[in-house]
This record gives structure tokens, sequence and C-alpha cells, in this order.
């Protein structure tokens, strides 16, 4: 794996607090999401396809294992960026390739209350539609997160605050899903 910065990350506060990093994600695995993407695509196997599984094969999977050490590394450095975000007990990981077909859009939501920071890095295609953030549930976006190959929107979920929507456009969508997740979460 390239050898990872640690970039300066700037909050933007408006409508609700979230990054956006450039360099978070290694470019070598982004480009190697999107090749093994390009497959799951031609067979249309669209949906999330977790990285605890034997999916990916050994050298994809490594490759992740090493990401998901770098940012969980960083973990408690950037949840210091959200000084309002969800309580944990103790923080745990999860991470998915999601994969969307062409004109797919999921509805104006915010993350469950088990996840305590959300990072979507986009994939793949070259140009696609990013991830629009809302004020509310019911308004209509207020921009766009554009999309950009290796981008990631980092931010920590909270109920009825961060809305965000997104969409496929003509082309498939494959974005990069991890999750710092509270392990002690009971839905009771």
């Amino acid at each position: 794996m390239e050898q990872q910065s640690y970039s300066i990350m700037q909050i933007n506060p408006n409508p609700w607090p979230y990054i956006v990093a450039d360099d978070l994600v290694p470019k070598s695995f982004v480009d190697q999401l999107a090749r093994h993407a390009e497959l799951l695509i031609t067979n249309k196997k669209f949906g999330l396809h977790a990285f605890n599984s034997d999916n990916f094969g050994t050298e994809l999977l490594n490759e992740y294992h090493q990401v998901e050490a770098y940012l969980r590394s960083r973990e408690l450095e950037i949840l210091n960026y959200f000084p309002q975000h969800r309580t944990y007990k103790q923080l745990d990981f999860s991470a998915h390739l999601a994969v969307q077909p062409a004109g797919y859009s999921y509805p104006t939501h915010c993350e469950h209350p088990s996840k305590i920071i959300s990072y979507v890095t986009y994939v793949s295609p070259e140009h696609s539609v990013g991830t629009a953030i809302h004020a509310t549930a019911t308004d209509s976006p207020l921009f766009t997160v554009d999309w950009q190959v290796g981008r990631s929107l980092i931010f920590a979920g909270l109920n009825d605050i961060t809305w965000h929507s997104y969409a496929s456009g003509a082309e498939p969508r494959v974005t990069f899903l991890c999750f710092s997740v509270d392990s002690g979460f009971s839905s009771v």
C-alpha cells in the first residue's frame, strides 16, 4: 500500500458538519476496487458487498485490511473534528463496496443510529452524481458534494440532522462505504 499522508482536514459546517477529503483512501486501492466492481457490474451483482467475506480475493482483501487499519488508527482524531456526535461504548468497523445500477436513487435519510462516523469514497465511474446534502428530511438538496474518483465524504451521523441522499445517474455507481460503529449498540 502506498504511503498515506496525514492531510489537515477542515470541517464544512453548513447545514451540518462534514469533511471532504481527496486523499483519505489510497488511489491504488480505489483503482483495484473499480476493477473489481467492473466484474460485479458485468455479472449484475448489485448491492452491498461486505469485506468480511472472501468475495474479493486475497490481494484485494489484504489491501482492504491495510486501509481499514489506517482508518481505524485515525478514528479518534477524525471524531475530534465532530464535537457533536453520537455516544458509543466501543468503536468497531464495518465496510462494504456498494455497487448500484444506473438510474438508482436512495431517498433522503440520516445514518443508522449505530453509525458513529461514516466514510463514503467515490470509486467509479469517472463522472457521476455526488452526494446531495439536505437541511431537513423534506427539502431539496442545498448542494451536492461533487463526484471525483477517490474523494471521501466524512461525517458523524446525527439523528434528524445529517440528511443526505444519492443517485447513480446514467451509469452504475460504485462507492467504498466505511463506518465506525458502536459495537455495543442495542435497538432495545
